[in-house]
């Protein structure tokens, strides 16, 4: 016989549409950094749900993990008759939430963080407050420009996982 290698989970990342005029599919990497600490593989999932199978993909993976971006989600996504403020990336809103749609049909879990989060809540028919990215807002959503990564994400708390948890 011969030994099988360990297999690390493989993991999608979603990702953002940046640059409008001559569209790029982007992730910082501050969140492709957790991978490895969590022990798994990851690939990009672009925000392209025109041309991707997403029942496919999903299949492919063990997991997904949508990250933060400097969008917000659109309000016509959560039934809100304001506008709302931008910046908006409806390519992500429509691949993320058909993401989340067909990871709860294949039983994958997901994890979101920041603007993922705000996802899975507008996926369960959830609201958001539309003024997220509003600057004359009384708590800011989004740290200031300039600000190190380190001072950033300093702020930590412990997290225990239970074997069979949610």
């Amino acid at each position: 016989g011969f030994l099988m290698a360990s297999k690390r989970p493989l993991v999608g990342v979603s990702c953002c549409t940046r640059l409008p005029q001559d569209p790029v599919q982007a992730v910082a990497e501050r969140y492709l950094r957790t991978a490895p600490f969590i022990g798994a593989d990851f690939v990009l999932v672009p925000a392209m749900s025109d041309i991707l199978d997403i029942r496919s993909i999903v299949g492919r993976l063990d997991g997904i993990l949508l990250t933060g971006s400097p969008s917000n989600v659109s309000p016509n996504r959560y039934r809100s008759s304001e506008t709302g403020v931008g910046p908006f990336d409806p390519a992500r809103d429509e691949t993320t939430l058909r993401l989340i749609d067909e990871a709860v049909k294949q039983d994958r879990p997901v994890l979101g963080i920041c603007r993922g989060f705000q996802e899975i809540a507008v996926a369960y028919g959830s609201t958001l407050r539309p003024d997220l990215g509003h600057p004359d807002r009384e708590q800011i959503h989004h740290t200031p420009l300039g600000v190190p990564l380190d001072e950033m994400f300093a702020l930590e708390h412990r997290v225990d996982l239970s074997p069979g948890g949610i």
